[in-house]
């Protein structure tokens, strides 16, 4: 039913845009369920994820193009509320756990209860048991956390990142039923318009994220740019030339877009160039004053996610870029609220 691999052609038609999130404690394998799912890759030295990180495969589900934005979440506690925000336009989840680790599946009840109480009552999720090759170490009987997903109404599956066993399965679980909600969705809609229903659907966008969630026209066009754009910056970060990544990050930002999840995507891109600079007197430089302002709007998004390691950051570049521009670059930004990052 299912098929796909890699990141596709950004010019290939999408038919949907499914945003799945990954949740659970630090260091339960989530990064490595993402990477070999869509890398196929695994790293023995995985470092912890900060704060939100994405990536997307696109596959083929019943004919349809289908495009995965795969959310992976810190698991740590000090990022509990900034990453609630992602929860925002999910219509998928996978709960991950440690097999190994008994108090990462004793954590599941509660993040069940966050993704609950933030998330879409229509989200898919997937209870998974994460290092199913490590068996002599072994601390979650399999029946019990099936007993759990029977009760809460989870699918459930045990993986091995390590060894690919059920990565593929799991997210082709999940991205196949959230792909028949929206089906079912469609089709009631067509009986509707057909049946003279006055309260048909027909002509909107039939979708199972938040009514309050809106998604731009072009989303798909400005997503395709951000995983160009961050391609190209973890390569210049690879190569030590962080002002040139952040110059990188900055430009072409949907800026006049209220797409909640374009920008959430490409904040996590420029964040990623904003916490790679040292030395923050050579970046402003090196730093056209053409960027001063829109560097300012993200200084000031980096702010208010609460994010210690973000914050200090932020703060650090804040103090020095209002000495350079002056304080017209904070009331230019403060004042515009037609660009929004």
């Amino acid at each position: 039913m299912t098929s796909g691999g890699g990141y596709g052609d950004p010019s290939q038609k999408i038919d949907y845009v499914f945003k799945v999130v990954l949740i659970g404690d630090s260091a339960v394998g989530k990064s490595q369920i993402l990477a070999r799912y869509a890398r196929d890759e695994f790293s023995l030295d995985s470092k912890a994820t900060i704060g939100v990180e994405f990536q997307t495969r696109t596959l083929v589900i019943d004919h349809k193009s289908v495009k995965a934005q795969i959310w992976d979440t810190a698991g740590q506690e000090r990022y509990r509320a900034v990453t609630s925000a992602y929860y925002r336009g999910a219509v998928g989840a996978m709960l991950v756990y440690d097999i190994t680790r008994r108090q990462t599946f004793d954590h599941i009840p509660r993040w069940l209860e966050e993704l609950r109480a933030h998330a879409d009552k229509n989200i898919v999720i997937i209870l998974i048991g994460n290092k199913s090759d490590l068996v002599d170490q072994r601390a979650i009987p399999t029946e019990d956390a099936k007993e759990f997903a029977e009760k809460e109404g989870l699918f459930f599956l045990e993986t091995s990142a390590f060894n690919a066993t059920n990565v593929e399965s799991a997210f082709s679980t999940v991205l196949t039923e959230i792909f028949n909600i929206v089906n079912k969705k469609s089709f009631a809609a067509s009986e509707d318009q057909e049946n003279g229903n006055p309260g048909s659907l027909a002509g909107k966008k039939i979708d199972i994220v938040p009514a309050a969630f809106v998604e731009a026209d072009n989303a798909e066009e400005i997503m395709a740019r951000i995983e160009t754009k961050s391609q190209k910056i973890e390569s210049l970060l690879k190569h030590y030339k962080h002002v040139e990544a952040l110059k990188t990050a900055l430009e072409g930002s949907p800026l006049k877009t209220l797409d909640e999840r374009c920008k959430s995507a490409n904040w996590i891109v420029v964040r990623k160039a904003i916490m790679a600079i040292k030395d923050i007197d050579g970046m402003l430089n090196a730093l056209d004053a053409e960027y001063y302002d829109i560097l300012m709007k993200y200084l000031y998004r980096g702010l208010s996610t609460g994010e210690e390691p973000t914050c200090e950051q932020c703060l650090m570049i804040h103090e020095k870029l209002t000495e350079r521009a002056g304080l017209g670059c904070i009331l230019r930004c403060l004042s515009d609220t037609t660009n929004t990052v």
